[in-house]
């Protein structure tokens, strides 16, 4: 059996950041959470993931940097 990628969801709502994370991990990929570009580059700079789903408007700047 093959192992799933691990997605990085950078998203500031916490709702919407849980639903989908919640729905990723059912399907068997490991989940990592940011809720800022700043928690997002703290992450990357442990861990490289398979997949980034990036929220565009972040309170500390956008998904697009």
């Amino acid at each position: 059996m093959s192992e799933k990628a691990t997605v990085l969801i950078v998203e500031d709502e916490e709702d919407v950041l849980q639903i989908n994370a919640r729905m990723l991990r059912r399907r068997g990929y490991t989940v990592l959470t940011a809720s800022s570009v700043k928690d997002c580059l703290d992450v990357l700079s442990k861990t490289t993931p398979d997949m980034l789903i990036l929220d565009i408007m972040l309170p500390d700047g956008s998904g697009y940097d």
